[in-house]
This record gives structure tokens, C-alpha cells and sequence, in this order.
């Protein structure tokens, strides 16, 4: 819960009176917090139903059923770009940050968010392609002109010693042993009777001052946290 507050929570801060674009939007759990900070809002996802569920839950946004790596539409529409939990699904997430930089006007943003592969217990989404690393995501943001910083939240040491004294170790050994689902509603399942106290994301909240919750990464030096944020802004006179 605290990770979806805090990936939403930057987004809306930094999209405040601003245009937003919100690729693979998903159910749009959240996106109703969104839209009160924001000037307009446009989605998109590829799931039918995961529009319908978007459009119920924000009317005055635009949600359209898309495809997030051709999405056509006019270049620098917008001023903030967000895919939240997704980019590891793209075939070529480099070509969608080159897109992305394409819908941007000047000064507009990027924000990109996704789990640290490097973490322990770390375990493959169903139908995921690659996910990048916060060094390789930053580096291909600066190539296409963006100012772009990566930073990480939810240190590792943190989150082990928050969780009972055997929960790090059950985890370990169901990734070690390939037990973990392929299906997202088994692993659901499997959530429910490791954890079994779970809220409904549809409670998520925003949170002040998101940028305080999170740590600028250095390049090339150690990644102790279990969630990383692309923050790229799109330099001034600089055009993929």
C-alpha cells in the first residue's frame, strides 16, 4: 500500500494544473486522486477492461484502449508522462521513452516506476519482457535529452526487519524453488496465505511531499532499495 501511495503521490505532485498522460492506467485505482490535482488527464491501457474500470472511476478523464508502445497521438500534448508498474511488459521500453520525449513539451516530465531487479527474492512478473536497471534507465533517458535522475524508496533493510522474522526466508526459498505462480490470480492466492491481512488498493491515499520519501541514485554505485523512479525532465531545445 505504501508503494502505490507513494508512485501515485508523485505523480499527482508533479502533474499539479498540468496536462497528463497515464500509460497503462490499468483499473485507475487511483487515478480519480490524480485527476483532482490535475489540469486534464488522458489513459490509456490495453485491456478493455481495465478501460471500462478507469473511465467508471474518473469520468472527466479521456481513457482509450491503446497500445502504450504506438500511441498516436499529437507530439508535445502533454507536460507530464507516467507509467507506473508497467515498462517491464514493453518489448522496447527504450522506444517508449524516445515516444514519450516525442508528447512532451519543453520542461515537460517523465516519470517511470518499477521494482529493483537486483533485490533479494526477487521474482519475474507473468508476460514480463526485461527490467532495466536504474543506471541503464537513466543513461538511455540523457540520451534522448532528457535531465533525467533515478532514485530508490523502500530500503531493503528496512523492509526485511518491518516483516515477521520468517517472511524474507519463505520468500528466498518459494523464488529459489520456481513456486512462484505464473498466474497473477494464483499469486494472489499465494499473497493471501503468506501475508493474510491485505487492503484493497481502491484505499490508497496521496501523501505530502512524496520527493522526501525518496533518495537520489549514484551511478554505477549500489542499489539497496526495492523500488526505482525515473524522474526525467525534458531539457529546453533538445528534440529526439
Amino acid at each position: 500500500m505504501a508503494m502505490a501511495q507513494l508512485r501515485h503521490s508523485l505523480v499527482a505532485d508533479l502533474s499539479k494544473g498540468r496536462d497528463l498522460l497515464d500509460v497503462a492506467c490499468g483499473s485507475g485505482y487511483a487515478l480519480s486522486l490524480i485527476a483532482r490535482e490535475s489540469r486534464s488527464v488522458v489513459a490509456f491501457d490495453r485491456d478493455e477492461a481495465n478501460v471500462r474500470d478507469s473511465r467508471r472511476a474518473v469520468p472527466s478523464a479521456s481513457v482509450h484502449v491503446g497500445d502504450a508502445e504506438d500511441l498516436r497521438l499529437e507530439p508535445a500534448s502533454f507536460d507530464v508522462v507516467a507509467c507506473l508498474e508497467a515498462i517491464y511488459y514493453f518489448q522496447d521500453w527504450r522506444g517508449f521513452l524516445a515516444q514519450a520525449h516525442s508528447l512532451l513539451r519543453q520542461d515537460g516530465v517523465l516519470v517511470v516506476t518499477w521494482p529493483n531487479p537486483s533485490r533479494p527474492a526477487f521474482s519475474r512478473s507473468p508476460s514480463s519482457t526485461v527490467y532495466p536497471g536504474s543506471g541503464e534507465m537513466a543513461l538511455a533517458a540523457t540520451a534522448l535529452g532528457f535531465d533525467a535522475t533515478c532514485y530508490g524508496s523502500f530500503p531493503l533493510q528496512s523492509l526485511a526487519t518491518a516483516e515477521r522474522p520468517w517472511m524474507d526466508a519463505v520468500r528466498r526459498a518459494v523464488v529459489r524453488l520456481n513456486l512462484i505462480p505464473r498466474s497473477l490470480r494464483l499469486r494472489a492466492v499465494l499473497k493471501r496465505l503468506l501475508y493474510r491481512r491485505l487492503r484493497p488498493l481502491s484505499e490508497v491515499e496521496l501523501i505530502d511531499t512524496p520527493f522526501e520519501h525518496l533518495t537520489a541514485l549514484q551511478p554505477g554505485g549500489s542499489v539497496p532499495y526495492a523500488m526505482l523512479y525515473l524522474v526525467a525532465r525534458k531539457a529546453s531545445g533538445v528534440t529526439a
